[in-house]
């Protein structure tokens, strides 16, 4: 009979491992092109090959404070061999009538060589805060960028090992906003570099050709679009700590104090402010989103995160 399989945790083969569980979602897209041609007048094509292939795999989890402090805006290279080892990505076969199988029944997915980077944080009041990441895998000069084994054993999780984290309060230009925050976000936009070249399918190199890095907070409180004292409708530049916090839940309770070192802080270092949508409908609350673009500063990654913090005072 098929066998059934579910998500498990992702490895990383540094020289401590580090195990990310609480996964919510993974997904592999092959990223195989093909080459299709034909000529002559005929109707059907020829020719059929693989031209090129860039593997991605992407994941979901709400164990933000292993995953973000592991893999923050400057990514992590992945190098079997190396300080930060290969990724494995784990998948545990279901067991009919039951819940799991037993040892040496499940599959794991390896990248040997490759780039694993954010792609973004999610946090809507009152759920969940959600990372998500991208692993991309390349050539290493003797493996194929993935490998699949079945029949392996997988450690043994503790769920949720992390704990569970919900937005928290920010702050624009020193003022902190704190119950009126609805959502946030961190985008990282970043895009990748390969080289390849000499009719090789696979890339033997990746790197980090672009970011445009920023923030942004759901909040009700239009006082913020104040010409004199807020950001009008043009914006305004960065002059003052702009910060956001994710607040770490109490399992069986509500959430940590402020001054409990367990929050994660995302901290722009320059940039600039602006909304980028205010309004709302009939009977509805209105609302704005505020923007906050980050720019370089010369030294510090445009956000920096942060995990294992308290929430501090401007």
């Amino acid at each position: 009979m098929p066998d059934a399989y579910a998500l498990s945790a992702v490895r990383i083969d540094k020289t401590a491992d580090v195990i990310i569980d609480q996964i919510t979602d993974c997904n592999l897209d092959p990223g195989v092109e093909e080459l299709l041609e034909g000529g002559g007048g005929a109707i059907d094509a020829e020719h059929l090959s693989v031209s090129r292939q860039r593997p991605i795999i992407t994941f979901t989890t709400t164990a933000l404070e292993t995953a973000l402090g592991t893999c923050g805006l400057g990514g992590l290279v992945l190098n079997d061999g190396e300080t930060t080892g290969l990724i494995e990505f784990h998948f545990r076969k279901r067991l009919m009538g039951s819940t799991f199988a037993g040892a040496s029944q499940h599959i794991i997915l390896t990248v040997k060589l490759g780039f694993m980077y954010i792609t973004g944080v999610r946090a809507t009041h009152p759920n969940a805060a959600q990372a998500t990441f991208a692993v991309v895998a390349i050539y290493d000069g003797t493996n194929n960028p993935l490998t699949i084994v079945k029949l392996q054993t997988l450690p043994t999780l503790t769920s949720p090992a992390d704990g569970i984290w919900t937005a928290g309060p920010v702050y624009i230009n020193g003022v902190k906003y704190d119950d009126d925050i609805r959502d946030f976000s961190l985008n990282p936009n970043i895009n990748l570099g390969y080289v390849e070249g000499a009719g090789n399918i696979w890339p033997v190199n990746i790197y980090m050709q672009s970011r445009d890095a920023s923030m942004e907070y759901g909040m009700g409180d239009l006082v913020l679009l104040d010409d004199a004292t807020g950001l009008g409708s043009l914006g305004i530049i960065q002059n003052g700590v702009t910060r956001a916090y994710l607040r770490k839940k109490v399992a069986g309770a509500a959430v940590e104090a402020d001054d409990a070192a367990k929050h994660i802080q995302f901290d722009m270092a320059e940039g600039r402010i602006r909304a980028t949508r205010a309004g709302g409908a009939h009977q509805g609350d209105v609302g704005m989103t505020v923007n906050c673009r980050a720019t370089w500063d010369g030294s510090n990654d445009p956000i920096a995160i942060a995990v294992g913090e308290t929430i501090d005072a401007a």
